[in-house]
């Protein structure tokens, strides 16, 4: 990887693969994308090294080190280092069998059932940036105030029938104010947010700064 991978990954806002805004960065293909396409689609299935090399007969370390594969070494999950390899990559720079169960591996973690545990390991959260402002842009604090009320709410309804509606709400409001906008995608979204035009208007539409709940302060969301 280098500098100009990470900079076209800084200057491009949308997910590789559905163009929705992208709030990841894929260290193994120095790729963005979106939180629904990093944990459903084939593209981002990672896979640890190991469990590559045992599947995919013949290929030892190295085969792994000459190939164009990129491999993100020394990972520490469960007291234990690691080392990770996005399978895509690495059976088409080694042309092995699309096929190979490498669920069967050595950890767990290649089992389909916790695929989100490898994808998060080679994954960080990236900002947009915008060559001609020099600006970044990132999430919602409008949504953040949200989701931060909506979970003390919830805490208080659990015997409540009303709980599920919440809980809905809660995740909904959790994906949202994680979600990074462009500077014109915000103003779309800020349309639409009840809570993004209450800060505004409580900001005197930029003539002071609003009062933001502590949930926000506190770190609660990171910017």
């Amino acid at each position: 990887m280098t500098f100009q991978d990470v900079y076209n990954a800084l200057r491009t806002p949308n997910c590789l693969i559905c163009g929705e805004t992208g709030i990841y960065f894929f260290l193994p293909t120095a790729t963005r994308c979106c939180r629904n396409c990093l944990y459903n689609h084939d593209t981002f299935r990672t896979v640890t090294m190991p469990s590559f090399q045992h599947n995919a007969k013949g290929v030892g370390p190295v085969a792994m080190h000459n190939s164009s594969a990129a491999v993100i070494k020394s990972l520490y999950y469960m007291y234990d280092r690691i080392k990770l390899v996005n399978y895509e990559a690495a059976t088409s720079a080694l042309k092995t069998a699309g096929n190979l169960g490498v669920g069967k591996g050595y950890r767990d973690i290649n089992e389909p059932r916790h695929q989100h545990i490898p994808r998060d390991l080679a994954t960080t959260p990236i900002p947009f940036y915008h060559e001609e402002t020099g600006s970044l842009y990132y999430a919602c604090r409008g949504c953040a105030q949200a989701h931060g009320r909506i979970g003390r709410m919830q805490d208080f309804l659990i015997f409540s029938f009303e709980c599920r509606a919440y809980r809905y709400e809660y995740e909904l409001t959790k994906d949202m104010c994680h979600t990074m906008y462009t500077k014109g995608a915000f103003k779309m979204h800020h349309d639409r947010c009840d809570e993004a035009q209450f800060l505004m208007w409580q900001s005197g539409y930029g003539a002071r700064t609003p009062v933001e709940e502590n949930y926000v302060l506190s770190g609660g969301l990171q910017y």
